[in-house]
């Protein structure tokens, strides 16, 4: 079952945590009072940039689709298979599955599209353009 509970941003500034919401935050203790609760304390991974979505999908799908002779679905659905499997371990079993790209941080979808681009490259002579050699509205 998946954890509902929300997430709080903050900063930490000479020790302490700033929470950039404190009156949803202080709600949502408030909503716990009397239970016992764990604390994680990490630093926020940031999610892919909405810039890197729209080139990903304007520009890295739209010219792999079109260089495979595929749709834009298929091509998408082919490079996660290909470039961003994970592996994950069931009763001591190791399965590989195939992450969604919306679940990248900037720098791993990133390291995925640097990927992508060599392939295309070497194996479909089709050479991507970087982000900041195309416009995307």
């Amino acid at each position: 079952m998946k954890d509902l509970s929300p997430i709080f941003i903050g900063t930490v500034k000479q020790g302490l945590v700033v929470v950039n919401n404190l009156e949803d935050f202080k709600r949502w203790l408030f909503h716990l009072e009397g239970k016992e609760i764990e604390t994680i304390v990490r630093v926020r991974k940031r999610r892919r940039s909405n810039k890197q979505n729209a080139y990903y999908h304007a520009v890295v799908v739209l010219m792999i689709a079109y260089e495979m002779g595929i749709s834009d679905e298929e091509a998408h659905d082919f490079l996660k298979a290909k470039f961003n499997k994970k592996t994950i371990v069931v009763k001591e079993k190791e399965y590989e599955v195939i992450r969604s790209t919306t679940d990248l941080s900037t720098i791993e979808m990133e390291d995925f599209l640097e990927q992508v681009r060599r392939w295309a490259a070497e194996d479909l002579n089709c050479i991507i353009p970087l982000p900041n050699e195309v416009d995307i509205v």
